[in-house]
């Protein structure tokens, strides 16, 4: 057995499903280029295929597969196109250190996770600062599907619950998770005497006792705009409550202004991209009522506005 194989022999006992890609792709690749039987090689280029262009159908359960939406930050996200405020690049300095302190502090038996909580309004770039997280940590980047997880089935929904944990521990110490719009299925115990309010009072059960059972590796994330329908137990078991603002007309002038050099910058060679600045700053104190998101949303238009006239000066 040579070191390669024995590399991805421990990869896979671990469940380090990330550096096990990466051997597997290593090791095809020499075979590549000193195996002479074509069906060897065909093996190979087909393995190395799948693990670049279908990374997460190694990963998840087909079950799973129903429940969560995978995205491949490395092609969909870009950080050069968004804006950070301070109170956000500390928390992500935080997130970023906690996974040894999480190790450290489960392995005398203090039950700590690396669980953040965003609040705030839409708009605000909460699940945007979640797909930097994840980019930052170099995993992927799994978000539960609300359209198909909640159910009309008796326990149904706590199942599905269960079944997008289960996939993503089987990731390995590269998990990571976001549940968006928390509030959608965690709510106060005790505030609904229906059906459905008893439904999402024991999906909010299930979901303290999933979260208690996270290895401490494994990054979660949520967003919600109603933190305060939201069982204050779930609130507890996270480690971090943050507060994404709206940004002050500084703070978006800015945003802008980096969001525009980003896109003239990916548009070298499909068109050019000018503007002035005092336009910018004219065009935020006109909309200073929008959110983050809107805002980009307004200037995506104009964008679109110049292209279609075939300008190269942004009228906002």
């Amino acid at each position: 057995m040579n070191d390669d194989i024995r590399d991805l022999l421990y990869y896979v006992s671990i469940s380090d499903q990330r550096n096990a890609k990466g051997k597997a792709i290593e090791i095809c690749e020499k075979e590549l280029v000193k195996d002479k039987n074509e069906n060897n090689k065909r093996v190979c280029r087909n393995v190395v295929k799948n693990i670049k262009e279908r990374p997460q159908w190694m990963e998840l359960s087909p079950r799973a597969k129903g429940l969560l939406l995978y995205e491949d930050l490395n092609t969909s996200f870009d950080d050069n196109l968004y804006y950070f405020g301070d109170e956000e690049l500390a928390l992500e300095q935080r997130i970023l250190s906690m996974a040894s302190t999480c190790q450290k502090l489960n392995s005398v038996g203090i039950r700590y996770r690396n669980a953040t909580l965003l609040l705030g309004p839409s708009g605000c770039g909460k699940s945007v600062f979640a797909r930097h997280i994840a980019k930052a940590l170099d995993r992927n980047f799994y978000m539960v599907d609300l359209s198909t997880i909640l159910t009309a089935e008796m326990g149904g929904s706590s199942k599905n619950l269960r079944a997008v944990f289960d996939a993503i521990m089987d990731t390995g110490p590269n998990g990571f998770l976001f549940l968006d719009e928390l509030d959608a299925f965690s709510q106060k115990r005790g505030t609904g005497g229906d059906s459905p309010g008893r439904e999402l009072g024991r999906i909010s059960v299930a979901l303290m006792q999933l979260m208690d059972g996270l290895p401490s590796q494994t990054v979660l994330m949520a967003a919600t705009n109603h933190v305060e329908a939201i069982d204050p137990a779930v609130l507890r078991r996270f480690s971090n409550k943050h507060e994404v603002k709206v940004f002050s007309n500084q703070q978006k002038e800015t945003m802008v202004g980096k969001y525009l050099t980003a896109i003239r910058e990916k548009a070298t060679g499909v068109f050019d991209l000018s503007w002035k600045d005092e336009d910018v700053t004219g065009f935020v104190a006109a909309n200073s009522t929008l959110s983050n998101g809107e805002l980009i949303s307004r200037v995506q238009e104009a964008l679109a506005d110049m292209v279609q006239r075939g300008e190269t000066f942004l009228h906002f």
